[in-house]
């Protein structure tokens, strides 16, 4: 059962995250196309380099006896910002939760123990002005979603979810704050950054194209049984783990920049 894991977080890790990083200079362009670009670029590095780390983990811990949690439970799967974050770092979210919300809740009602959740892991992250305007975003976000869901307005909440995880990971990305103001006054300057794309090397592109399919499954499939189950069971299966076996096999000699994203802070 847990082998399996391995497998696919190495697979996220090293062929789908480490060549991705090879693109993180684009994130120093401000024009409106290179920080679209960048920005989606850097949310699927992320998810890819932090999810292989964590599958990879879990798999270990299982083999030798030891359960924690599945860190990350197919977080584009989510049909709003709530079940987006009930499936990234969900170990991070359990001690908030202890930490923050219940405390906070038990006096001060729902909406400022999300606050102070989301400025708890805004501080957790870094203290600078950028994290602690993702922290605001993301609680606004937050409860918005809660109204949008009392009005069963589903396609409010996916918008709102693209909105979210877009601007959340251009603040979180940028810790410069005038580069960051820069950057969110979205200015076309009619510059071509699909041409950047083009110089990086084959290996990068193929893993930009892996990662795109990776979560348009997830995203697209989430009615599907066997994806919607969030637990990664669909390259689960015996011809996924062939496919992605062959796959690592013939791409790992050039794996790109191998490193742990949240390590760098």
């Amino acid at each position: 059962y847990y082998f399996p894991f391995i497998l696919v977080g190495f697979f996220f890790l090293n062929v789908v995250a480490a060549p991705l990083a090879l693109t993180l200079p684009l994130a120093e362009s401000t024009d409106l196309l290179s920080v679209a670009i960048s920005t989606v670029i850097f949310e699927l590095f992320v998810y890819f380099n932090f999810a292989g780390i964590s599958l990879t983990v879990y798999g270990l811990f299982g083999i030798l006896g030891i359960k924690i949690p599945l860190n990350f439970r197919q977080p584009f799967s989510s049909r709003n910002v709530i079940e987006f974050w009930r499936g990234w770092h969900i170990s991070l979210s359990l001690v908030l939760r202890t930490l923050f919300y219940n405390p906070t809740r038990r006096f001060y009602g729902r909406t400022l123990s999300i606050f102070a959740v989301f400025m708890s892991s805004a501080l957790w992250h870094g203290a600078t002005l950028n994290f602690l305007l993702w922290g605001a975003l993301h609680t606004i976000s937050f409860l918005l979603t809660l109204f949008f869901i009392r009005y069963h307005m589903k396609y409010l909440n996916l918008f709102l979810l693209a909105v979210s995880i877009f601007l959340g990971r251009l603040i979180f990305a940028e810790s410069d704050t005038q580069v960051l103001l820069q950057k969110l006054s979205f200015t076309y300057k009619n510059q071509n950054a699909f041409a950047v794309l083009v110089d990086f090397p084959a290996t990068t592109l193929v893993s930009l194209f892996f990662a795109i399919l990776l979560v348009s499954l997830e995203f697209f499939g989430k009615d599907i049984k066997i994806i919607g189950k969030r637990n990664y069971k669909f390259l689960r299966t015996p011809i996924s783990l062939l496919l992605i076996s062959v796959i690592t096999l013939l791409l790992i000699k050039e794996n790109g920049l191998l490193y742990a994203v949240y390590a760098q802070r």
